[in-house]
């Protein structure tokens, strides 16, 4: 079985795109232009950018938007829409899974998290993912069911820059 992105996947690696293109005309403007007053708005602006960057690079593209392709024997997965090298793991490998809803605007969304040594190795979501249900059901049927976990956004903060 393989994950299938929704729509707001797509969505997001556009705002991404958006994002670094505004980015880099910002800094652009402001080492390699005049300079005047109205450029310490323009570096305030940058910063925040760049934070949004960042948070979507590493958090969203990097964790979230996986492609997983699900076999008897384990997992093939890729990080950045699968654009990144393939990692496989065995379903031995995992100590097990637990789930966790993630509220947003207007529903909450469900997470899968894969453990190995009590680290979270493999984000699925419902939110990322068409096929997410089905995804749960063959991992539920190998993998042993932790519980669930709930909702830190500081705990998710911190998780985008582990690498």
């Amino acid at each position: 079985m393989k994950s299938r992105f929704r729509f707001w996947s797509y969505l997001m690696l556009a705002c991404f795109l958006a994002m670094t293109y505004i980015l880099l005309l910002l800094i652009y403007v402001v080492f390699f232009k005049q300079a005047n007053e109205k450029d310490t708005i323009i570096v305030v602006v940058i910063f925040f950018f760049l934070f949004v960057w960042l948070w979507l690079f590493f958090g969203e593209i990097r964790t979230k938007t996986i492609s997983a392709h699900l076999s008897n024997e384990g997992i093939r997965y890729k990080t950045y829409f699968g654009f990144s090298f393939s990692q496989i793991y065995k379903w031995s490998d995992f100590e097990g899974y637990k789930t966790s809803l993630v509220p947003s605007k207007g529903r909450s969304y469900e997470y899968l998290y894969l453990f190995i040594n009590g680290k979270k190795v493999i984000k699925v979501s419902e939110f990322y993912h068409s096929n997410y249900s089905e995804m749960k059901k063959y991992v539920a049927a190998r993998v042993s069911y932790l519980g669930k976990e709930d909702y830190r956004y500081f705990r998710d903060i911190k998780e985008v820059f582990e690498f």
